[in-house]
């Protein structure tokens, strides 16, 4: 918490006479009060890091503001002129969630008066909130919890499905993996693509398109960039690799959704689908028949529910999946100098690792199978129930009646069915029901333990097949 103790001896005043001195007064009096309250923020931070002695303190101080994005969660609350925030951790993050409310809280105030927008006390103003346990899965924002204390705003930290909330603003701060490593994983994700062209030249490949999950989307414009330089066309004309290499792209259409800066790229073309992804590279370029190689890129693989979505999307494409935690964990274990244009990188993977998770990409491809099994079963079924898996999502409550309506329309009865989280325990209460259809996030509708479930759960998509409904067929290569 020493972090702390130095926002909170910071001197005001030394931070005016600081400004005087850079001769920029007339400059800062003259603009726009939003535009006052970032170069307030920015002094703020310039103020408290050249008054730590502690190298230490100095860095972790530099890693806090640029993980979290302290200094643009304020600015946007400050020009929404929004008095009451939630934030909403996942439980990794918990540890971290006192330092980074009080953090929030003394910016906010001191940024407040600094700029006259406001004469309340600060008891009275910006309350800030903590969230316990969320409603139903950590990579929603929890509104149900955020409107007891009527909070206009939630800043959702960690992991998230980028679903549109429903009635409340959301600010997301996205993770950030292999942070420490970013100015290379560029480099490291091209140098593996190419790789896994070199080893299967086989195989035509004219275009490669590159997802990258939500925690990656930070250096999305850095990859774009290497991408496109000299350096990697040179590089593919020697090895006569005559590919094309795409990148996904994050999307931000709603005016309820507030993303930062630097992980927001919007495009009129950009599309909703896969799951958290919420993509990406258009439609018409992953549809060609020339795009037949897909590269996620993410952490933590095994657990991705972001992958599975793509498995199951993408069925007949070649998956190769680069596990970016892996990566950092062979940098650490080498001591590489991070110099790719060393032999390090060369040296980095073995021949004998399993650099692209293929055991794993065929576990995907048996899951997506095994699941026309859990739709056949349903076919059978009489009374089947919705689960109402959230409440806060934009469109959640028209999915509950139009599945409904598909329901009764088949011949079969509806049951509306609301428990929180679903686990086993609580469905095995409802022997009555046959089978759920469970309406939540596109991470969360497909549960990775349904085989321990006593009746079937499907997702809406899975639903139309049931009931003979839609001619969507999944393909496999």
């Amino acid at each position: 918490y020493g972090c702390v103790y130095a926002w909170n001896t910071m001197d005001i005043g030394k931070i005016e006479e600081w400004h005087k001195e850079q001769s920029e007064l007339d400059l800062y009096e003259s603009v726009s009060t939003d535009t006052q309250v970032f170069i307030w923020l920015k002094l703020c931070r310039h103020s408290l890091i050249s008054k730590l002695k502690n190298t230490d303190m100095k860095s972790q101080m530099n890693a806090l503001d640029s993980i979290f994005e302290l200094r643009w969660i304020v600015y946007q609350i400050l020009i929404h002129n929004i008095n009451s925030i939630a934030l909403q951790f996942p439980d990794a993050l918990l540890p971290l969630s006192p330092l980074i409310n009080a953090t929030l809280e003394f910016l906010l105030i001191k940024a407040s008066h600094f700029c006259n927008k406001v004469n309340q006390s600060d008891d009275e103003f910006h309350q800030v909130y903590i969230l316990g346990d969320t409603t139903h899965g950590a990579c929603c924002a929890d509104e149900v919890a955020a409107q007891h204390m009527d909070c206009e705003l939630i800043v959702h930290f960690g992991h998230s499905c980028l679903s549109l909330p429903f009635s409340i603003n959301v600010l997301r701060i996205l993770p950030k993996y292999g942070f420490q490593y970013a100015s290379v994983l560029p480099q490291v994700i091209v140098h593996s693509i190419i790789r896994s062209l070199t080893a299967k030249r086989n195989v035509c490949n004219p275009i490669c398109a590159v997802f990258l999950d939500v925690g990656m989307l930070y250096i999305r414009q850095n990859l774009i960039d290497y991408i496109s330089s000299e350096k990697v066309r040179q590089l593919l004309n020697s090895l006569d690799l005559n590919t094309e290499i795409i990148v996904s792209q994050a999307s931000s259409d709603s005016s309820k959704i507030v993303i930062p800066k630097d992980t927001s790229v919007s495009t009129p073309s950009s599309a909703f689908y896969c799951g958290s992804l919420m993509i990406d590279v258009e439609f018409k370029q992953i549809e060609d028949p020339n795009c037949t190689r897909v590269l996620y890129v993410g952490s933590n693989v095994e657990e991705s529910a972001s992958l599975r979505n793509l498995a199951m999307k993408l069925g007949s494409h070649q998956l190769d999946i680069l596990d970016i935690h892996r990566i950092c964990e062979k940098f650490n274990e080498k001591s590489l100098n991070l110099n790719l244009e060393s032999d390090d990188f060369e040296q980095l993977f073995t021949e004998n690792d399993d650099l692209f998770h293929e055991n794993l990409v065929i576990r995907l491809r048996k899951e997506v199978m095994k699941r026309f099994h859990v739709i056949g079963k349903v076919r059978e079924a009489q009374r089947i129930g919705i689960l109402a898996g959230t409440l806060g999502i934009e469109n959640s409550l028209e999915m509950i009646q139009e599945c409904s309506q598909r329901i009764e329309n088949s011949g079969r009865r509806a049951h509306i069915v609301l428990v929180g989280k679903p686990t086993v325990a609580k469905l095995a209460n409802f022997t009555e029901l046959e089978a759920f259809v469970l309406i939540a996030c596109t991470e969360s509708t497909l549960l990775k333990d349904y085989r321990e479930y006593y009746q079937p759960v499907l997702t809406p998509f899975e639903l139309d097949l049931a009931l003979e409904l839609s001619k969507d067929r999944m393909e496999f290569n």
